[in-house]
């Protein structure tokens, strides 16, 4: 099976903020993964750096994917 990019609607990204600073965002760690970095300051901001972007650009008629490399 082939999977493709899959575009992010408002809804989307606003839920990721949400869970991010809530802390809600399972546990990843592992072999694929790395460290789990929930509770990483650094990483929370950067994320929602993303958010706050992605938003800007929904709302500007943009469209954002993501694409899973893995």
């Amino acid at each position: 099976m082939e999977y493709g990019p899959l575009e992010l609607s408002s809804e989307d990204v606003k839920n990721l903020g949400y869970d991010v600073e809530n802390d809600l965002l399972p546990e990843t760690q592992g072999f694929f993964f790395g460290q789990d970095s929930r509770f990483d300051e650094d990483q929370k901001e950067i994320t929602l750096s993303f958010v706050d972007t992605a938003e800007t650009k929904i709302v500007g008629g943009q469209k954002i994917f993501y694409y899973c490399t893995w």
